[in-house]
């Protein structure tokens, strides 16, 4: 007998039919409100019951969202802490054999360019072990799983003498809004233009 399979993310059928009249509920309210231009009292009243209306239909939605979701995440939790120390303890061998193979091939790229100099400076004539060495015979190869490339990397002796060339400037957003709001916007700031605006919350409906 063939087995029956749950679709464990599929919504119960009350939270889809909910959803559904919520969604048409929504796009009417969307269809009123759009290009809508307060001009009265009227107007002003209806645009804020409208809009506590889509918040509270909203908040539902979410709530509503949460009991169906939470229980996928806490399986989905639980497969995760199950699956995580075998594959954290393969990461730990996978990191130490790289840093293995990469702190001796760091070790035969020193010895081979330093018998390279030394054959250099004696106008190519050497012993035959540093002939060797400086030409990378008889050395042991990396495995055949692996590669390695050669590559630059950089470390900071004196941040202060780098070119200004190589620097990237970030704003600080947070200081300057705190320096607005501290001095209720009669704040002056090279470069910067304080605009005026309003900000529209929410009251708890009565």
């Amino acid at each position: 007998m063939a087995s029956k399979k749950k679709t464990a993310t599929a919504p119960p059928e009350e939270a889809a039919q909910l959803v559904k009249v919520e969604e048409t509920a929504a796009t009417e309210r969307l269809t009123t409100v759009s290009g809508w231009e307060i001009t009265d009292q009227g107007d002003m009243d209806a645009c804020g019951e409208l809009a506590a209306e889509a918040r509270d239909c909203r908040e539902k939605l979410e709530e509503e969202l949460k009991k169906i979701t939470a229980p996928m995440r806490s399986a989905e939790k639980a497969v995760r802490d199950l699956f995580r120390p075998a594959i954290s303890t393969n990461q730990q061998v996978e990191d130490i054999c790289k840093r293995a193979i990469c702190a001796f091939e760091h070790k035969k790229m020193l010895e081979a360019r330093a018998a390279r100099q030394e054959v250099e400076a004696k106008g190519g004539v050497a012993d035959e072990k540093t002939l060797l060495v400086a030409h990378g015979h008889g050395a042991v190869q990396t495995a055949s799983n692996i590669s390695t490339k050669r590559v630059f990397r950089f470390e900071i002796v004196d941040a202060s003498k780098i070119p200004d060339a190589y620097w990237t400037r970030v704003l600080n957003e947070k200081l300057i809004q705190s320096a607005i709001d501290t001095n209720g916007g009669g704040v002056e700031i090279p470069g910067i233009k304080v605009v005026e605006d309003i900000e529209v919350k929410h009251r708890a409906r009565r």
